[in-house]
């Protein structure tokens, strides 16, 4: 009688075998998932509420509906996730942490800013966070806003793989001297850029945009290339989708738009930021200076840019809403003087 068949060996668990697989994405439905882009950004602009995390503490949330989870200034990131529960991971659509404790961006980003943390992610605003390069955003497909301002990526401002939803980047005083034509082709659906305190010398430095077919809202205000009489001009030329741009060439900055500590006081006052616009405010009243009058007040010193146009003091320009106000503080006697000369008044 022949030898029974030596038994084969146990197979090894199941569990033992697979390797320890990444968190699961939320299957929560996405709150947002009907709103179009365009609304997004508004929503956004507008502001959401805000649930503040400090290194160490559990998360308290707000009760019911998105909000931003700010986790500025902030060290031991790492942990974040976890101190957010877990049913409310998916009302999380923004994410700010400015000038938080990175000890090793990449790893810390991956593991932080990720779609399985955050599936619904619409706004991350990571400035002076001392990153060197464009962060990795493909774990964030929802991604619509980034902020990545005040950080020294100079020529590493690139992304490394297309983003085809992100509708808005920010990289403010990056010290970028050109933009690469790979911002564009990468961030296809690209509808605002701003650029402002950078090193873009030259228009040159600028002439990328060409390929940001769909750019409506550009900013680069206090860059030297500002100041090029030509530089209205290129941006119609380079790209005709344009309807919002900072008006430097209308000789428009106020006081204190010169320097990188005043501009955020004088930008929050006069300026639409996320927009990229001068002086988008509700109020649309204009001072006395264009009627001939030179007013008494620098806070309220308005006109808009068609009112600039028509007295001769700045060129009509299909770049600029006519209706946009900008401040004149700096120049009073010369608009007060323009509009009396046109209303045939002894100067």
């Amino acid at each position: 009688m022949p030898a029974p068949a030596p038994a084969p060996p146990p197979a090894a668990p199941e569990a033992e075998a697979q390797t320890a697989e990444p968190p699961a994405i939320s299957q929560e439905p996405d709150p947002w998932r009907a709103k179009p882009g365009t609304e997004v950004l508004q929503i956004l602009e507008e502001g959401l509420s805000v649930a503040r995390w400090r290194s160490g503490d559990a998360l308290q949330p707000p009760s019911g509906g998105s909000f931003m989870l700010d986790a500025s200034d902030q060290e031991q990131l790492a942990a974040l996730p976890e101190a957010v529960p877990a049913a409310s991971a998916s009302r999380v659509m923004a994410l700010r942490i400015n000038s938080a404790i990175l000890s090793a961006p990449d790893a810390l980003l991956s593991g932080t800013v990720c779609a399985s943390c955050w599936p619904f992610l619409r706004e991350l605003q990571m400035q002076d966070t001392g990153i060197e390069r464009f962060p990795d955003i493909t774990a964030l497909p929802e991604l619509r806003c980034l902020d990545i301002s005040f950080n020294p990526l100079r020529t590493q401002h690139v992304p490394d793989s297309a983003h085809d939803r992100l509708m808005s980047l920010s990289m403010d005083g990056c010290e970028i001297e050109e933009l690469s034509g790979r911002v564009c082709s990468q961030l296809a659906g690209l509808v605002t850029l701003s650029l402002t305190d950078n090193l873009l010398q030259d228009l040159q430095a600028l002439a990328a945009i060409r390929g940001c077919v769909a750019l409506t809202t550009l900013n680069v205000a206090e860059n030297d290339l500002c100041s090029d009489t030509l530089y209205p001009n290129k941006l119609s030329e380079w790209a005709p989708s344009l309807r919002r741009v900072d008006v430097h060439f209308l000789g428009s900055c106020g006081p204190g738009h010169v320097s990188l500590g005043d501009r955020t006081a004088y930008l929050s006052s006069t300026k639409n930021q996320s927009k990229g616009v001068m002086d988008a405010q509700a109020d649309s009243s204009t001072c006395s200076c264009v009627e001939g009058n030179p007013c008494a007040s620098n806070e309220h010193c308005f006109a808009t840019v068609q009112q600039l146009v028509e007295l001769g003091l700045a060129p009509a320009n299909p770049g600029v809403e006519p209706s946009m106000r900008v401040s004149i503080s700096h120049r009073k006697e010369e608009v007060a003087s323009a509009a009396r000369r046109k209303k045939g008044m002894a100067d």
